[in-house]
C-alpha cells in the first residue's frame, strides 16, 4: 500500500520502478536527513506526532504504552508520556540489558544514562517483577531511523526491536507503530525474515496504516 501526504510525496510514479536500498543506505539517508533539521523544527514536529498519536484510538483505548528516550535527532516522546501518565495509564519504557536483550519497566520519575548513551528509568533492577513483555503492552512506539511505502523499517541497526517484537503473543494485540520524521522516509528498503512488521508509521503529518 502506498504512503500518501508523506511530505507532500508519493512513493512511486506509474510504470517507475523505485530502487531498493540496503538497511545500512536508508539508515544512513534517514538518519541524516533528521539531523538537518534543527532543533526548533525537530521539537515542533515532535509536539504534533505526539498530538497525533494522543487523539489515536489506539492511543485511547490502550493501559500500558511503550515510548522510548529519544536520541537528540529522533523524535522526542516525552509529551505522549505526559499525556499517557496524566491519563492514568501506564507508560514503560525500554532498558538494555548486558545480554543483548531489551527489556521494559515502569517510567516512575527519574531516568539515569544507559548503555548506549539513550537515558533508561533509573533503579530498574528494583522493578525486576514489573518488567513488562509485548503480551501486556498495548500501544508500543518504535523509533525509526528510515521507513518506506509498505511500512519496512530501519532503526539503528541492534536488532533489539525485532527480537522484542518476534516474541509478541498472538494471543494479545499489541499495536506496533513507527515513529519518525515525514524526512525520513526513502523509496523503498530491502528487508529480511527476521524483520518483524509494524501496524503504522506516523509522522507530523499523521497515521499511514498499512490495512
Amino acid at each position: 500500500m502506498a504512503v500518501n501526504g508523506i511530505g507532500g510525496k508519493h512513493p512511486s510514479s506509474p510504470g517507475r520502478v523505485e530502487p531498493s536500498l540496503q538497511p545500512a543506505e536508508a539508515r544512513r539517508i534517514g538518519v541524516r536527513a533528521r539531523r538537518r533539521l534543527t532543533r526548533h523544527c525537530r521539537r515542533k514536529l515532535s509536539k504534533r506526532i505526539c498530538q497525533h498519536l494522543e487523539l489515536h484510538a489506539w492511543f485511547r483505548q490502550a493501559e500500558v504504552i511503550g515510548v522510548y528516550q529519544a536520541l537528540p535527532d529522533e523524535v522526542d516522546l516525552a509529551l505522549l508520556q505526559h499525556y499517557a501518565l496524566r491519563a492514568g495509564k501506564t507508560a514503560v519504557s525500554p532498558v538494555a540489558l548486558p545480554d543483548n536483550v531489551m527489556r521494559r519497566v515502569p517510567i516512575h520519575s527519574r531516568f539515569r544514562r544507559g548503555r548506549f548513551g539513550i537515558a533508561e528509568p533509573a533503579g530498574h533492577a528494583r522493578y525486576g517483577q514489573q518488567r513488562f513483555s509485548s503480551q501486556r503492552i498495548d500501544l508500543l512506539c518504535v523509533p525509526l531511523s528510515a521507513f518506506d511505502a509498505h511500512f519496512a523499517r530501519v532503526g539503528m541497526g541492534g536488532g533489539f526491536y525485532d527480537r522484542w517484537l518476534a516474541r509478541r503473543s498472538k494471543r494479545h494485540v499489541c499495536r506496533v507503530v513507527g515513529v519518525a520524521f515525514s524526512c525520513q522516509y526513502v523509496s523503498a528498503i530491502v528487508t529480511a525474515a527476521w524483520d518483524m512488521p509494524i501496524d503504522s508509521v506516523v509522522t507530523e503529518f499523521g497515521f499511514n496504516r498499512i490495512a
